[in-house]
C-alpha cells in the first residue's frame, strides 16, 4: 500500500454508494476504472486499487496530511478489504464471530446491535473471538467455513467499564468513533472453523428475557442476505452467492430476541451454547 498522491490519476465518473451512516451521509462507495476500482471512505480517504492477479492488489491511498493513521487502516482492513474480498468470490458477511465446540456462531446484525459486545463476553470466558466485525466465508472439501479475521475487538465505552476493572492496554478505530481496540485477556483463533449456526440480532427487543426464534426457508434466507457487508460483483459474483444461499439453507439460522442490558449476557451465552449444541 502506498500513501500520497499517483501520478496521472483521474476522476472517477461515477460513484455507487455501498454503505451510509445513520444521518443518511455516504460512509463507503465504489467507482469502477479500466485497470481496477477506486473506493472511497467516510467522504475524505480514497484508495486507488489496480488489481495485479487474483488475490493480489497494489492500493494507493489519498487523504489529507492530517488523516490519522488509525482511520486509514480502519477503512482499508474493515471497508477496502472485504470489498475486495467479495469481488474475488469471498461471501462477506458484516457480524462477529466465535469458536464454539470447534465450530462458528455466527453473530449478525445492524450497527450498534451488540455483536461485538457479545462476542467480547465470549472472548472473556474463553470462547475464541473469530472476528468482530467482517466474516469471510468459503467452501473447503465440501464445507462452509469461516476465515478468522486480525485478533482485536471493538467496543464502546460502556461495555469496556462493564468487562474491565481496569481497562488495559487499548488501540484507537478512527477518528471517526469512540470504539476502542482491545486484545489483552480476549481468546482468539487463528484456523478457519465450520459453521456451525448463524444468528441475527432483532432490531427490537419484542420481551423481556431471551428467546432464540428458528428461521427457515425464505426467512433464513432473508436474514443472511441481509447481513451482507460487501455485495457480490463481477465474474466471481455466483461464487459467493452460492456460498450465501448455502448457508442459509444447510446451517441453522435464528433471531435472538434479548434485552439488551450487559448483566444478561452471561444468560444469552448459555441460550447460544445449548442452542448449537
Amino acid at each position: 500500500m502506498a500513501r500520497g498522491s499517483e501520478a496521472g490519476v483521474t476522476t472517477p465518473r461515477r460513484w455507487i454508494r455501498w454503505s451510509s451512516t445513520d444521518s443518511g451521509a455516504e460512509w463507503f462507495a465504489v467507482a469502477e476504472e479500466q485497470d481496477g476500482i477506486r473506493f472511497r471512505f467516510a467522504d475524505s480517504i480514497e484508495y486507488r486499487v489496480r488489481n495485479l492477479a487474483k488475490g493480489h492488489h497494489q492500493i494507493f491511498v489519498s487523504c489529507s496530511r492530517d488523516t490519522p493513521e488509525e482511520t486509514i487502516r480502519h477503512g482499508l482492513i474493515d471497508e477496502v478489504l472485504p470489498a475486495l474480498l467479495a469481488l474475488d468470490g469471498y461471501a462477506v458477511l458484516h457480524g462477529a464471530g466465535v469458536a464454539l465446540r470447534q465450530r462458528a456462531l455466527l453473530i449478525l446484525g445492524d450497527s450498534g446491535a451488540g455483536k461485538s459486545t457479545l462476542a467480547v463476553a465470549f472472548g472473556l470466558s474463553g470462547a475464541p473471538v473469530l472476528a468482530d466485525d467482517c466474516l469471510v466465508m468459503e467452501e473447503q472439501n465440501g464445507r462452509l467455513v469461516v476465515q478468522p479475521s486480525y485478533p482485536s475487538a471493538r467496543i464502546w465505552e460502556d461495555a469496556v467499564q462493564h468487562f474491565f476493572a481496569a481497562p488495559s492496554s487499548s488501540l484507537p478505530v478512527s477518528h471517526l468513533t469512540s470504539k476502542r481496540r482491545f486484545r489483552d485477556g480476549l481468546a482468539f483463533c487463528d484456523h478457519a472453523l465450520p459453521v456451525g449456526g448463524v444468528i441475527t440480532l432483532a432490531r427490537r427487543r419484542e420481551r423481556e428475557g431471551v428467546e432464540l426464534r428458528p428461521l427457515r426457508g425464505h426467512a433464513a434466507i432473508a436474514a443472511v442476505l441481509e447481513g451482507i457487508k460487501a455485495a457480490p460483483r463481477g465474474s466471481e459474483r455466483p461464487t459467493a452467492l452460492k456460498t450465501l444461499l448455502r448457508l442459509a439453507g444447510e446451517v441453522p439460522v435464528a433471531t435472538l430476541n434479548a434485552t439488551p442490558r450487559l448483566d444478561d449476557l452471561p444468560t444469552i451465552m448459555d441460550e447460544l451454547d445449548r442452542w448449537l449444541g
